[in-house]
């Protein structure tokens, strides 16, 4: 029989640990991991005058502390009966954390471990995690989440003694100190599980299906936080014909039984969503895509809150893109960075209807064998001085998603999604800034100004040439900032919110975007047919064409 489960406080102060020695940002380590793996694999890139910063960390596999070294892989002294115990803490604050975490075989096998939290190929540990192993030769890699450095290490088998060997993480760069928080989606694991998985990604909110949750075999006891740090709010994928829309429930509690089933009332239709929505102002309404080729009726209606640009279709191994409801060619939908840039310039196509719905980001849609935490969506802490909760922040306006690089954008020190205003006849100069945390490579940065690609440039030709970056604007529209990063067979990016331009209170608006949209609400109501289950479709195609058609001049 299993042990009870076990929860622990992270609140718990532990002594002083030691700290590693820290890295000068003059030769700073590139770690390229493949996919969501991580190697031990490292090279020095010197970039003095960057504002880049990685992170490091530091493993201790015996009785004595060893400082970090650049390539952050360590190897451990003989081991003993096949049981060993890894305890992983922050490096600073001596806490615990959670963690993902790969054990693989001599042979480079993925080894399965009893006492943790599985989710697909991958597993998740909270503080604390005990395997039991045939004798031989292991290597492990575990990954906190984007903030902290990923650590791959060694360890052998020989004798019959228990050994428990601390793990030390070091946080790479703190959001939440930089008044961003991370926001899950799509969680659809029971309370315990999902705490563990969700304390992984590092993210402050999240958003999980209510019950019943999908039955788990061969579970056996796993250390849980017992205070913390996310809060929790109910997420429903709600699928209308071919369109996916994710809908955020904040007065709800997705663990709580009464909430199970049935027991909630979610929208079937478009009149029951629109009514869902009005209910309550802290419920919000998310498209999946911005290349669903429904978002011409949902923008229309005015019932979206943001857009996904980073989806479950990309990344590598991700789902595929469905052959209908989405208006994306074949070709483009096969090929990660085209699927990437085609959302991109679908993006910047509705910018251009003066239509402003904040870019989102979603790693996986009503499936648990994708993992969280691949894309991510961050929102404002506050907005001034004034603190906000996630969804608010949404509907302000003030994100931005990432697939990897944690890249932070700003114009004239002001956060992604601000609008600037002017009287008319004067001009406005953006200067941007940014600093940069990443394992992966940073390929390029691209500035669009109103959907021209106006510079691009690498952190290489920005150290050669450290002048100031301005963007100046003599007429409404908007900059947009996307940092490149990984390469072709494994693309990342961060994309910030827009920063958007009012000059004159005369928004910019091209006329072939409006009627590109049209076309598509057409194209829609003609596959949706006279057959749908909304009493008052004709209504509503005609209330979005009404929409669109005052963008015209």
């Amino acid at each position: 029989m299993s042990e009870p489960r076990r929860r622990y406080d992270s609140r718990f102060e532990f002594p002083p640990q030691p700290r590693p020695s820290e890295v000068r940002l003059e030769s700073v380590p590139s770690v390229k991991p493949n996919g969501p793996r991580f190697t031990a694999s490292t090279r020095r890139v010197t970039a003095a005058t960057l504002l880049c910063l990685w992170g490091c960390g530091a493993i201790y596999l015996s009785a004595r502390p060893t400082p970090a070294t650049a390539a952050s892989s360590t190897t451990a002294a003989l081991l003993g009966t096949g049981t060993l115990e890894f305890e992983i803490r922050d490096a600073t604050s001596g806490k615990p954390i959670a963690a993902r975490i790969v054990v693989r075989d001599d042979r480079g096998r993925p080894k399965r471990i009893a006492s943790i939290v599985r989710q697909g190929t991958e597993g998740y540990v909270f503080y604390e995690v005990t395997m039991k192993l045939p004798e031989g030769d292991y290597t492990y890699e575990i990954d906190a989440g984007p903030e902290y450095r990923p650590l791959n290490g060694s360890f052998s088998l020989r004798t019959n003694d228990l050994h428990r060997e601390p793990i030390v993480v070091e946080r790479a760069v703190d959001l939440a100190s930089e008044d961003w928080a991370v926001v899950e989606q799509g969680v659809l694991e029971n309370r315990e599980e999902a705490d563990v998985i969700v304390a992984a990604t590092q993210a402050r909110h999240a958003g999980a299906q209510c019950g019943p949750f999908p039955a788990r075999r061969g579970r056996r006891d796993f250390a849980a936080p017992s205070d913390p740090a996310h809060t929790w709010f109910a997420w429903y994928p709600l699928e209308l014909g071919n369109a996916r829309l994710a809908l955020w429930d904040p007065s709800l509690d997705p663990f709580d039984e009464a909430n199970s089933g049935d027991a909630v009332a979610w929208p079937h239709d478009v009149e029951s969503l629109l009514e869902w929505k009005a209910a309550d102002n802290r419920r919000r309404v998310l498209l999946d895509s911005v290349l669903a080729d429904s978002l011409p009726l949902w923008a229309g209606l005015e019932v979206l809150d943001g857009v996904g640009v980073l989806t479950e279709f990309d990344s590598p191994d991700a789902e595929r893109v469905p052959t209908t409801g989405y208006d994306v060619e074949p070709g483009v939908a096969r090929d990660p960075e085209q699927l990437l840039r085609a959302s991109i310039e679908r993006y910047q196509q509705l910018l251009a209807t003066d239509v402003y719905l904040p870019p989102t980001a979603l790693s996986r849609w009503d499936t648990d064998q994708r993992p969280l935490g691949m894309h991510r969506t961050m929102t404002a802490m506050k907005i001034g001085n004034r603190p906000v909760a996630p969804w608010d922040a949404l509907s302000d306006g003030f994100t931005w998603i990432s697939s990897g690089p944690l890249v932070r954008f700003t114009a004239s020190r002001e956060r992604p999604g601000t609008l600037f205003s002017r009287p008319r006849g004067q001009t406005e100069k953006l200067q941007l800034a940014f600093s940069v945390t990443s394992r992966y490579p940073i390929d390029h940065i691209e500035l669009h100004q109103t959907g021209q690609l106006v510079r691009q440039f690498t952190l290489r030709e920005l150290a050669q040439n450290p002048e100031p970056i301005s963007v100046e604007f003599s007429s409404s529209g908007w900059l947009l900032a996307v940092a490149w990063a990984g390469d072709q067979e494994d693309r990342r990016i961060a994309l910030a919110a827009p920063f958007r331009v009012d000059i004159g209170g005369e928004p910019y608006i091209d006329p072939r975007a409006v009627r590109a949209q049209l076309a598509l609400l057409d194209q829609l109501e003609a596959e949706w047919g006279t057959d749908s289950s909304s009493p008052a479709r004709d209504e509503h195609f005609a209330r979005a064409r009404d929409f669109w058609t005052s963008r015209l001049p």
